[in-house]
């Protein structure tokens, strides 16, 4: 689940303007949802309080009306920020909750694929002396032409606050059921993702996260299944600006992860530790011209699986991952492309020179973002 993966790293804007994409969070090797060493728009859905940083834009995210988003399957999102006075606010369409998702469909294969489907995210924060931001998070879902009925709802809440070196926020589920009539029911119980994070100079940050899930699925004639998630990830990071024109960014983090029941379908625990470092380097070009990239690595790992009485362990396989991507700038557009060597999709399977490592100029983006600040 990407949200638990939390060694990433980033590096802090150049003179390119303060707005960007998950195409460039994904070209630095972060998660699309934020960081906390990148100066984004989409760190809004990482930490609401950030949207103080953030006013008066517009940003759309090219793809398909999917139900699931990936770099080699964007799906389609966009929405605006406005500030007036002290006070900014904000709507955005379609951003996925990946996390709660795949806990969601873990015991029912794709049967509420669609269910993360037509949101809304509603936000407002300010300047009371402490910079703060909330973030409501609200879908539904229902289809009475399926074999068995499906309905579902959800909403979610982040609170987040930033005040001198300090920076917290606070993400839990509200409610969040799914529902596939006379056959089964899964319910997200608890949600919660805490980070505080603290600024030890002004290009260096520490943080602490931890998040837990707790789920619940009911089938009829058949066992109740629990599913239990938790993670802990202690970080640090660091942007050096090597010169004018390019900036240097590492980070390091020591993450643990423990699930039972991790298939709703049987019995089964995992616990996990790793040392995942990356590199970045964002390099301006030319006045119309960004470009960027990462290598990252597990340096350290191991996972632990318990079958039966037994206690099974593994480390991981070649985890060693390079990404890169580009922006051009007019003026107060910006337009981010995750630079696509790697295609995925059904012609992957049929067509072998179209694989990590290869650069297709017929297919040259594999996400693409705009952002228009006015």
């Amino acid at each position: 689940m990407k949200k638990l993966m939390l060694g990433v790293v980033a590096l802090s804007f150049l003179a390119t303007g303060a707005h960007a994409s998950k195409a460039r969070l994904q070209a630095l090797g972060q998660d699309a949802d934020g960081s906390l060493f990148v100066d984004d728009h989409r760190n809004i859905f990482f930490n609401p309080a950030t949207i103080n940083y953030h006013r008066d834009l517009i940003t759309l995210e090219a793809g398909a009306a999917s139900s699931s988003d990936s770099a080699a399957t964007p799906s389609s999102e966009g929405g605006f920020i406005k500030s007036r006075g002290n006070m900014v606010y904000g709507l955005h369409f379609g951003n996925q909750n990946e996390t709660i998702k795949a806990v969601r469909t873990a015991g029912k294969a794709t049967v509420f694929d669609n269910v993360e489907g037509n949101i809304l995210d509603f936000f407002v924060g300010g300047d009371a002396g402490v910079l703060w931001g909330v973030d409501l998070s609200y879908g539904t879902y229902m289809d009475e032409q399926a074999t068995n009925e499906i309905e579902a709802s959800f909403m979610r809440s982040k609170v987040g606050v930033i005040k001198g070196n300090v920076e917290a926020f606070l993400d839990f589920s509200l409610q969040d059921t799914a529902e596939e009539k006379d056959n089964a029911e899964v319910a997200i119980k608890s949600a919660y993702d805490l980070m505080v994070a603290y600024n030890l100079r002004s290009d260096a940050k520490a943080y602490i996260r931890y998040m837990a899930i707790n789920a619940e699925e009911k089938e009829i004639d058949a066992k109740d299944e629990d599913y239990k998630a938790g993670m802990m990830a202690i970080g640090y990071g660091r942007v050096r600006s090597l010169n004018n024109k390019a900036n240097l960014n590492y980070n390091i983090a020591y993450v643990t992860t423990s699930k039972e029941n991790e298939t709703f379908t049987k019995a089964k625990e995992t616990k996990s530790m790793s040392v995942p470092l990356v590199i970045g380097l964002e390099y301006k070009a030319k006045d119309w011209l960004t470009v960027r990239g990462s290598v990252s690595q597990k340096i350290l790992s191991e996972e632990e699986s318990l079958s039966g009485t037994k206690v099974k362990k593994k480390t991981s396989a070649n985890s060693t991952a390079v990404n890169a991507g580009v922006s051009l700038h007019f003026g107060d557009l910006q337009i981010d492309g995750l630079v696509g060597n790697n295609t995925g999709g059904a012609a992957a399977s049929t067509d072998t020179s179209r694989g990590n490592g290869t650069l297709r100029t017929d297919n040259l983006m594999s996400r693409v973002s705009a952002t228009y600040k006015f």
